[in-house]
């Protein structure tokens, strides 16, 4: 009797397993993370699942502080010799640099992979001023300058003036740009007007440098902006914003 009980039991217990429902688990799910501000939005095949990072600890934020500021006070030693192939190892060999400048009503952006064509260049555009410009300030941590034309009626100018650095900014910094230039000055564009699939190049490598970014450096006195970033577990300079009067 007994045995006839527990092979009733075993049937039950098998029928009620085989009728669960059945999870089929990826391994290796496709996916695309998008970051937006300090969020980071998770995309799977089956779930669109936002995920906030972890808010960092004061010790970490204060690590990541004086860990920038020791690297940028090496950067700006170099920077201000002028010493060529000392700055060109703040230059990754796949990322290269840019240079925004805006000569005019448009804002151009210069792409080079080393410093030697701007520093051995002969001509005193405003894109070269940087063989002149000597940092000397010492940033703080702050929210960064904006340099405003004065459309809406207000003076032209600063929105606030000194040297700061800053882990939080706008990183779409394409909008606005009008040339995206290679390092032979080539603006990549054709007879008729039209922008060529080199500039669409150029551009995809200009927003992967500005997502790239982790801390920006402006001074409103040199009238310049920096932006650094991480690979490979090296520090490398990324962009350049040299910041014109509007109606220059």
């Amino acid at each position: 009797m007994n045995t006839v009980i527990l092979l009733i039991s075993a049937l039950l217990l098998t029928s009620c397993f085989n009728n669960k429902e059945k999870i089929s688990v990826n391994e290796n799910p496709e996916k695309d993370i998008i970051l937006i501000g300090k969020t980071a939005e998770l995309k799977t095949p089956d779930s669109s699942e936002k995920m906030t990072e972890r808010k960092p600890e004061v010790s970490e934020i204060n690590n990541q502080k004086k860990n920038f500021l020791k690297q940028f006070e090496k950067f700006k030693t170099v920077f201000n010799s002028k010493d060529i192939s000392k700055l060109n190892e703040y230059i990754n060999p796949e990322y290269g640099f840019f240079v925004l400048d805006n000569p005019g009503a448009t804002v151009n952006a210069y792409q080079f992979n080393s410093f030697d064509s701007i520093f051995k260049n002969s001509r005193e555009t405003d894109l070269y001023r940087l063989k002149n410009i000597e940092i000397s300030c010492e940033p703080k941590r702050g929210k960064i300058p904006v340099y405003r034309c004065g459309d809406d009626g207000s003076s032209e100018g600063w929105d606030k003036v000194g040297c700061y650095y800053s882990d939080d900014f706008e990183r779409n910094l394409a909008t606005g740009i009008y040339y995206f230039v290679d390092e032979d000055g080539n603006s990549n564009i054709d007879d008729n007007g039209n922008y060529t699939e080199a500039n669409y190049i150029l551009q995809a490598k200009f927003n992967r440098n500005a997502e790239q970014s982790e801390n920006v450096f402006y001074s409103t006195n040199f009238m310049i902006g920096l932006y650094f970033g991480e690979i490979n577990g090296k520090f490398y300079l990324l962009m350049i914003n040299l910041v014109t009067p509007c109606d220059a």
